[in-house]
């Protein structure tokens, strides 16, 4: 994404979650368990998953349970999502199946973008409308005119002190267990960035509530912004309604919804490879095996190395086989004029593995 702003779709909300963010799991004929238990891969799925998966969670479970759910029905003996989101939001939550989880590190492109409600008059002890009203104020009527004013003085970088009830730990404990104990922690703020903000039009207006659009870093909390914005206002607010409208390169057109992952979930695999643009470097067979195995491999044409500029000692190159099978990544260095790959995150499956795993009957954590 460029740094200027980004074209909308029309009514984004609307069209991403007709219901305006109240979609459901169990409307849609699923389940899910607080506590997973050890299930057998699925026997219509031969090796475990490496895939992505554009998924588009609903409001009302939270993402930990979604994630098994479909980790379940893919027969996937790892999962881990790219990025959470709370229960009460909805939209974009990439997945990763098996090793493609690790992975995700590398991708570059970590924007978020979001359509969320700004609610004002109220406050809550946990930023957002889940939460209980611990602050009331006086909201005039002239407050939608001044919101469009300060709008633009949050977009660039700015600090965020993460909220209470979140998953950050502070000395080995998550916040949001210290805040259901009632212990307020001192917390430091966090750089983040904003890249756009700007209120939506709304058909109707509502006396104490309006739609924004952020497109905002990694890691940015819309609750501290809604909270940040209503203080810059002079009146108490907390956040609405969260609908997630991309992840970096994933985005809620092309997302996977729950009835289309129940009905076929292998037919929402994504390609990691499609999503990188960092240099790759194709090996033999026998350059494969010893990659496998955590082994340095000599790279027969150096010039390709040479070419991508590949010689940081941070940069990782993706090592591949053949057209499309991605065996993972390492770091090149040159030594004696010649040119050694050394592996950093092996992913391919040896056939070590392989014998391991049908031995033991082919059971993973669900």
């Amino acid at each position: 994404m460029g740094g200027g702003t980004s074209a909308l779709p029309e009514q984004p909300c609307r069209d991403l979650c007709p219901t305006l963010f109240r979609a459901r799991l169990r409307p849609c004929g699923l389940r899910w368990r607080r506590k997973s238990r050890p299930i057998a891969l699925r026997p219509d799925i031969a090796q475990p998953p490496f895939a992505f998966i554009n998924a588009f969670k609903p409001s009302g479970v939270s993402s930990t349970a979604f994630g098994s759910w479909v980790k379940r029905l893919a027969g996937a003996d790892a999962l881990g999502h790219w990025g959470t989101l709370d229960p009460g939001a909805c939209g974009v939550l990439v997945l990763g199946l098996g090793k493609a989880t690790r992975l995700f590190p590398l991708l570059a492109n970590t924007r978020k973008r979001y359509v969320f409600e700004l609610n004002v008059g109220a406050r809550t002890n946990t930023g957002d409308a889940t939460g209980n009203v611990i602050e009331q104020g006086h909201v005039p009527d002239g407050w939608l005119a001044a919101l469009a004013k300060v709008v633009p003085d949050f977009v660039g970088p700015l600090e965020q002190v993460p909220p209470m009830h979140s998953a950050v730990k502070v000395q080995g404990r998550p916040l949001y267990r210290s805040a259901r104990a009632g212990v307020c922690v001192e917390r430091k703020s966090r750089p983040t960035h904003i890249y756009d903000l700007r209120v939506l039009p709304e058909p109707e207006r509502v006396s104490r509530s309006t739609r924004l659009f952020v497109e905002c870093a990694a890691g940015t909390y819309v609750r501290v912004l809604c909270e940040d914005v209503g203080q810059r206002l002079g009146l108490v607010a907390h956040m609405g309604a969260l609908v997630r409208l991309s992840s970096g390169d994933f985005h809620a057109g092309s997302a996977a919804l729950p009835q289309q992952l129940g009905r076929d979930v292998r037919g929402c695999f994504l390609n990691p490879l499609k999503f990188f643009s960092t240099p790759r470097i194709a090996v033999d067979e026998s350059q494969a095996r010893r990659f496998e195995h955590g082994c340095p491999i000599i790279v027969a044409d150096p010039a390709a190395v040479r070419a991508a500029g590949a010689y940081d000692r941070h940069q990782e190159l993706l090592v591949v086989f053949g057209e499309d099978e991605l065996l993972g990544t390492a770091r090149a260095s040159e030594q004696q004029g010649k040119v050694l790959l050394s592996p950093v995150r092996v992913l391919a499956q040896t056939a070590d593995e392989g014998a391991a795993k049908g031995a033991s009957g082919g059971e993973a954590n669900g």
